[in-house]
């Protein structure tokens, strides 16, 4: 997803849209590369969705 389409949708704020996103920490499309996503300590999504105007946001780790 290209960040540019979070923050369309925090901005327009969809009352029937629930984002849910799965991190494996690898970009599949180029080989399974890793990502910065991958740092679970340090990585936030849900920062970023908040700054990209998500009203609600959750976060649950699988181990």
């Amino acid at each position: 997803m290209h960040m540019g389409a979070l923050a369309t949708i925090g901005q327009h704020g969809p009352e029937n849209l629930k984002h849910v996103i799965i991190n494996n920490g690898s970009h599949e499309s180029v080989g399974g590369q890793p990502t910065d996503a991958g740092n679970h300590d340090n990585f936030n999504f849900g920062a970023i969705a908040r700054g990209c105007g998500y009203r609600e946001v959750g976060s649950y780790l699988l181990s």
